[in-house]
């Protein structure tokens, strides 16, 4: 471990940088950490190093870990709204005049930085969701004016909901407005600025790309990989890939830097070689391609690694220094953290920072395992080593966030790899040449062709059976514990040690003894769940791990019932009567669903809910319910009799609870 340690000597202080980042955003524990704190930490281990001459390496170690955890907290604070005097938060109305500098378009939103707004020199990003964009042409770097109501982006609506706040917030976006007119564009590529000018290079690459015979899939496949974007990539195409564990190649990454690094640097070398001062031009004409290409793409946090990551080469490589790839990784998280440290929440940085890790740390000992004379045979059995040595790192993640694993990658990564090598080399030729139409029109045709190929063989590896694993869901300390578990595997693999075995077996042990105390809590607890639909009303009630649909029958399940369902790890769905003003009494719960109509003979004396999903007559309520239970306010009334209705049953002083302004309404009973 210590010689691991001084080999990869920013290994601690990266890692201790991004458990500051998390402990940072997700707690309130920064709130009592201050840069003074930081500050005298320097200083002691300043005072450390001179009078121990560095003999103390573990002391100092451990308090330049603590530093970098207290920094990677600062830094994180430092991107809050709250923390910035001149964000536009502080200056926002009812309705805002706001002045912004476009940063991303897509069909129906865009992305901005606000410079003005209610006359305010401003600060801060914000997303814009329209009805449409077709109207309006707005390109990256306009300057545009709308009136916009402008809100925080909360957190999911829904149990087990997609958490658009901390994905927006990867992005140094917290806030959001929704406006029906779409914005007026005040000035065209406004400050001439860089990104503008990228963003129109782009534009032509796919203008360039439209005039190919690549169809539809075929093209949409063409402008993720070459120009990362994938909005019109349909999304039964993102299943397909996703099933199939080829959706990293739809997203640039290091692998698509690494085949432009190669094919650069095979057309350079020869030339730059025979000059005294050749390869320092080399190198730096190396680096200004590999980043520009990145600002084409979108700059994610993936394809930023990369060019971080070769950039870190190229200058070891001048410096006669060797590199350990580890620390390179770490120094290329590093640096990307300093610069944006919420990137570390974006799930393309953890999952791209993971697969380089596999590979690093894994590649070697897989490929060991099988010893393949062929020559063909050991270069297939190579690709597979990397593939599995990706996905094993990258497993926990896979299975936390999009809940499923593919079981075929091994298979798919065998022909979409090289597939995805030509199509980049043909693209790349295509753009180099497309001055001559004689080479576009031969250059678009074998594009077509190779990009139809893939999607075959895609949709070919999908029909194989149990090709994917679904509906798999785990919570946080799951998360860290297999991430432990595979760590345990990769020393295991590495040194074949009997302390490592036991270790894996240990780890294994006690991710398995919590699964099984987390099905059995889930087998005595019993949760009414109103989800926060908006279109009509949707419930599930929760006995052990069964579930009774509380919603209309004549209603499909939702989006949100089925995920959450899929959370809780439902065994089975058990039949029951919708509900028309019926009194539901299922294992002590007593639940009303009550429409316009209301007898006072009917309606119970004690009840723990009241679920009103029609319009209320709030006399009603007043006169014959007991002040104990809670009612809500179903998403699907309009907008304008729930806020009412809240505020009439609220002074009255009923507990209530309004889903569309508050989200969806859990209530737990006592096992």
């Amino acid at each position: 471990m210590q010689t691991i340690l001084r080999q990869n000597p920013l290994l601690r202080t990266t890692f201790a940088v991004l458990l500051g980042v998390y402990l940072g955003y997700y707690t309130e524990i920064a709130n009592y950490i201050s840069l003074p704190i930081l500050a005298a930490l320097a200083v002691v281990l300043l005072v450390l190093h001179y009078f121990t001459r560095g003999r103390q390496h573990d002391l100092a170690g451990g308090i330049l870990s603590i530093a970098s955890l207290i920094g990677g907290m600062c830094l994180v604070v430092q991107q809050f709204p709250s923390t910035q005097v001149s964000h536009f938060s502080h200056f926002l109305l009812d309705e805002n005049e706001t002045y912004i500098l476009i940063t991303f378009v897509n069909d129906n939103r865009i992305e901005g930085e606000v410079l003005e707004i209610n006359g305010n020199r401003s600060e801060g990003k914000v997303v814009v969701y329209l009805w449409s964009l077709s109207d309006t042409s707005i390109s990256v770097s306009d300057l545009v004016y709308a009136d916009l109501e402008i809100r925080s982006i909360d957190q999911p609506v829904n149990p087990a909901g997609f958490n658009y706040r901390d994905y927006y917030a990867s992005r140094g976006i917290f806030h959001q407005a929704n406006i029906r007119k779409a914005p007026f564009v005040v000035a065209r590529q406004y400050q001439g600025s860089l990104w503008g000018w990228f963003a129109r290079l782009r534009s032509k690459g796919e203008t360039l790309l439209n005039s190919t015979p690549m169809r539809d899939e075929e093209l949409a496949l063409a402008k993720a990989l070459l120009l990362g974007d994938k909005n019109d990539i349909p999304d039964e195409m993102k299943q397909r890939y996703a099933s199939t564990g080829t959706m990293h190649i739809l997203a640039v990454s290091g692998l698509h830097l690494g085949i432009l690094y190669l094919i650069i640097r095979s057309v350079i070398n020869p030339f730059f070689s025979r000059f005294r001062r050749g390869l320092v031009l080399q190198s730096l004409i190396l680096v200004i391609i590999l980043w520009s290409y990145a600002i084409v793409v979108g700059a994610t946090s993936s394809v930023c690694r990369a060019a971080a990551m070769f950039t870190l080469f190229e200058g070891s490589q001048l410096l006669s220094r060797r590199t350990y790839p580890v620390n390179s990784l770490c120094a290329a998280g590093l640096i990307l953290m300093v610069f944006d440290p919420l990137s570390a929440l974006s799930v393309g940085f953890q999952l791209s920072f993971s697969a380089v890790l596999g590979i690093i740390v894994c590649y070697r000992s897989i490929e060991k395992l099988l010893i393949i004379e062929n020559n063909i045979g050991h270069k297939i059995w190579q690709m597979i080593s990397v593939s599995i040595a990706a996905q094993l790192f990258t497993l926990p993640l896979a299975v936390f966030y999009f809940h499923q694993f593919p079981l075929y990658f091994w298979i798919s990564g065998l022909v979409a790899i090289p597939l995805a090598f030509a199509t980049l080399l043909t693209g790349f030729l295509l753009f180099a040449f497309s001055w001559i139409p004689a080479v576009v029109l031969v250059m678009g045709w074998i594009l077509a062709r190779i990009t139809w190929m893939m999607n075959a063989w895609i949709s070919f590896v999908e029909t194989f059976p149990g090709v994917v694993l679904k509906e798999l869901w785990i919570d946080h300390t799951q998360l860290f514990l297999l991430f432990a578990l595979i760590g345990g595997i990769a020393l295991f693999l590495c040194t074949r040690g009997k302390t490592a075995l036991l270790v894996m077996i240990g780890l294994l042990c006690i991710s398995e003894v919590y699964a099984l105390v987390d099905k059995y809590k889930l087998t005595k607890e019993k949760e009414l769940v109103i989800y926060a639909n908006f279109r009509y009303p949707d419930a599930d009630l929760f006995v052990n791990r069964h579930v009774f649909p509380l919603s209309n029958a004549v209603m499909e399940s939702s989006r949100a019932s089925d995920r959450y369902r899929a959370a809780r790890r439902t065994l089975r769905q058990l039949d029951y009567s919708s509900l028309d003003g019926d009194l539901v009494i299922v294992d002590g719960l007593q639940l009303y669903s009550s429409n316009l109509e209301y007898d006072e003979s009917f309606l119970p004396q004690s009840v723990d809910v009241v679920w009103l999903r029609s319009e209320p007559i709030v006399e009603n309520l007043l006169h014959f319910l007991p002040l104990d239970p809670w009612i809500v306010l179903d998403g699907s009334l309009p907008p304008w009799v729930s806020k009412n209705s809240y505020e009439r049953l609220d002074e009255a002083g009923f507990r209530v609870h309004d889903i569309r302004s508050q989200g969806a309404f859990r209530y737990k009973l006592e096992p």
